[in-house]
């Protein structure tokens, strides 16, 4: 069936033309298609930025926490237009509760460890 396409288009240049022209297009959408970073890679960035703009706002660096939330948002809006943020979202929901678990998991143990040191003893001299 392609050969038929292409004796039909052969007999006429300008639909040859268009042929190579619609070809080259979908070639060149392809390669720039598999090229880019991957969904799971732009949900794991999203996901630690979002986390930096949460961190710098805590640390009241307003134009931090700004410039981290503004990238973030690109990566979200790149999917937005793609019709893929649903599954964007999912993955990029996983990498924030994984980021979370382990915050929290630092966060208990420096408790546990100030908890274990005796009381009265500190590491400031007196």
């Amino acid at each position: 069936m392609f050969v038929l396409f292409l004796v039909i288009f052969a007999k006429n240049k300008y639909l040859m033309r268009l042929l190579t022209i619609l070809l080259s297009i979908s070639l060149a959408s392809f390669l720039y298609a598999c090229s880019g970073p991957s969904i799971e890679e732009d949900a794991r960035s999203a996901a630690d930025l979002s986390r930096i703009s949460n961190q710098c706002a805590i640390e009241n660096d307003m134009t931090g926490a700004g410039k981290a939330y503004s990238e973030a948002q690109a990566i979200m809006e790149k999917y937005k237009n793609l019709g893929k943020f649903e599954e964007f979202y999912e993955i990029y929901n996983s990498y924030l509760q994984e980021s979370a678990r382990v915050e929290d998991a630092k966060l208990e143990e420096e408790a546990d460890a100030a908890l274990a040191e005796p009381a009265g003893t500190t590491n400031e001299k007196k």
